[in-house]
């Protein structure tokens, strides 16, 4: 196989209590196939990654920031028919011979944080509350197919989710 891409970060810090930046991942990850003689997306291939962060500091240790991304969808080799097995009473798929030819939906996701810092003499403690995917987008995983490959579907990711966290530092 072979991979290669590239990456470009602007980070914004204009003074006072913002920060922030905006990322972008170009890469393409592939896999030779020896039955058609070319490179072909490997399964892990996600070419356009975008992550934009802002984050203030607002008075008495607290910090309240948002995280935005975005990424094209994974491939995978699409069904494109069936076959009925009398003897096993099913249908079997039958897959494209070109792997990895389609791809998920593109993945997107809202993250908001909140955290709390305390000082000490000799250390520090951190909270933060975070909530992944605030607008509960169910971002498409896999893909599935009924029970005779007539109709596809997704396996959809986690909706909501709240994250608790604590931190210490000596």
């Amino acid at each position: 196989g072979r991979a290669y891409g590239a990456d470009v970060l602007l980070r914004v810090r204009p003074g006072g209590r913002f920060f922030g930046w905006i990322a972008y991942t170009y890469v393409r990850a592939e896999r030779y196939d020896f039955g058609t003689g070319t490179y072909r997306p490997s399964n892990y291939d996600q070419r356009h990654l975008v992550n934009v962060l802002g984050s203030y500091q607002l008075p008495r240790r607290w910090t309240a920031g948002a995280r935005f991304r975005l990424s094209e969808g994974y491939p995978y080799t699409p069904v494109v028919g069936s076959v009925f097995d009398a003897d096993a009473d099913r249908f079997s798929p039958i897959a494209s011979r070109l792997l990895n030819s389609a791809r998920l939906p593109a993945f997107h996701a809202l993250d908001l944080r909140v955290d709390k810092e305390w000082v000490f003499d000799r250390w520090k403690l951190g909270l933060y509350l975070e909530l992944q995917n605030v607008y509960n987008y169910r971002s498409p995983e896999a893909s599935g197919d009924n029970y005779d490959y007539t109709q596809r579907g997704w396996v959809r990711g986690l909706p909501i989710l709240p994250v608790f966290g604590v931190r210490g530092e000596i």
